[in-house]
């Protein structure tokens, strides 16, 4: 589970910037949970239906050749895209491709080589389980921040483990 939060909130971010660009101008006057492109009715949480129209919404826009799959290629070209500042040069696109390739793969339940809708709307039900923290089938910015201090907790725990190990073998 702890590892699923981990990747879950990489896959939230990379899903963002793709529902974020459908925002309008009045999105800036919304609710952060509103200005994410996920809570289309702007009341301050997001519900079950609401996760899967973005969900949905995303598959289209990864799915590139429209073939009702996602690709490798599609898949990674999406994150290179959506992720420019953080990869700007094939060496730090080179440096991710573990982690890419980490997330297709999860993706990829029945390892045919492609994120068929279902496996990705199956994906997305899995996420929206783990950020509702209270089983009310609502996710508020209470139970999103709760989960990335989670993360924040773990990603500090990963890393102090990752420099121990390094110092040992020095």
């Amino acid at each position: 589970m702890k590892n699923y939060l981990v990747l879950s909130a990489a896959l939230i971010a990379v899903a963002m910037p793709s529902a974020s660009q459908a925002q309008d101008a009045k999105a800036a006057t919304k609710p952060a949970a509103a200005k994410s492109g996920v809570d289309t009715n702007g009341d301050g949480v997001v519900t079950k239906p609401e996760a899967d129209a973005v969900s949905a919404k995303d598959f289209t826009i990864f799915d590139t050749n429209k073939d009702g799959n996602i690709s490798k290629d599609e898949f990674k070209a999406f994150i290179y895209k959506s992720n420019a500042k953080m990869l700007p040069d094939d060496a730090a696109k080179k440096k991710a491709e573990p982690m890419i390739n980490a997330q297709f793969g999860m993706l990829d339940t029945n390892k045919d080589g492609k994120i068929a809708k279902s496996e990705f709307m199956d994906d997305s039900t899995k996420r929206f389980k783990a950020l509702d923290g209270n089983g009310d089938g609502k996710v508020s910015k209470e139970e999103v921040a709760d989960v990335q201090k989670k993360m924040k907790a773990q990603y500090e725990k990963m890393k102090a483990a990752a420099e121990k190990k390094a110092a040992e073998k020095k």
